[in-house]
């Protein structure tokens, strides 16, 4: 939610914020491959782009960033809830598509997952907005009365409304 708030209230545009988001974590990681220790000591002497060399690697790192820059756009144009809705269809896309073709061994727990998911969007899509009572349904706002003309008679009805 906050980085909705932020994608939506700054004065500059998408790609800037992208761009700034994008370079101070290529910073971060660099420094932190220079500063902080490999764990493993076998491979100690790993460079920074080892094992970029394989093509499916380098789709990997395209995939995620294409992912970064649309939850972004998400974020600025729809909202969070929305976000974490197309989420949640992508994992049972996944479990379905991996449970088909890549011989993921499917448990009852991941098909009450795909279901209580599915069941949570339909209603969430399904819901209609609530109706607002009716009392303020009946009450003018000052944009309302400003400039129109009325019959005879309402004049004094419209001083009896409280138009604060």
């Amino acid at each position: 939610v906050r980085n909705e708030y932020l994608v939506k209230n700054y004065k500059i545009g998408l790609n800037v914020q992208n761009l700034v988001l994008y370079g101070g974590g290529v910073w971060m990681n660099f420094l932190a491959f220079l500063l902080l220790p490999n764990p493993n000591s076998s491979q100690a002497e790993m460079g920074f782009f080892d094992g970029y060399d394989n093509p499916l690697a380098i789709g990997v790192v395209f995939a995620n960033s294409m992912i970064g820059l649309a939850i972004t756009a998400v974020y600025k144009y729809a909202d969070a809830v929305t976000k974490c809705i197309a989420s949640d269809i992508t994992a049972v896309v996944l479990c379905i598509v991996s449970s088909l073709f890549f011989e993921l061994t499917p448990s009852i727990t991941m098909w009450c997952g795909v279901t209580v998911v599915c069941f949570a969007v339909h209603l969430y899509t399904g819901a209609q907005a609530p109706v607002p009572p009716k009392e303020a349904r009946e009450l003018p706002v000052k944009a309302d009365v400003v400039g129109k003309e009325f019959e005879e008679g309402s004049a004094e009805e419209l001083e009896k409304v409280p138009l604060d």
